[in-house]
């Protein structure tokens, strides 16, 4: 999921810069609304955590020196009430 977050965030930032440039001018128009775009996949960066960070992560995964302490999904629902 980390990766999943990851390339979504970091690509739709390219997308919408990538728009913004091949627009032009017409790009910060308002009504063209590329810039709308790009603040919007900007704002997809903070909560999907820094980049670096889940670059870190994904590497500790890769590496096997990443170790979740999650309990089993039965024990996490039953402990939060969701599961009777």
């Amino acid at each position: 999921m980390i990766v999943g977050k990851l390339l979504a965030s970091e690509t739709a930032v390219d997308a919408a810069l990538a728009a913004t440039r091949l627009l032009g001018a017409r790009g910060v128009h308002p009504e063209i609304g590329a810039v709308q775009l790009v603040n919007d996949a900007l704002m997809t960066l903070s909560p999907s955590g820094t980049s670096e960070v889940n670059r870190k992560r994904i590497a500790e995964i890769a590496l096997g020196r990443y170790h979740a302490v999650v309990p089993p999904w039965d024990e996490q629902q039953e402990r939060e009430g969701i599961m009777g």
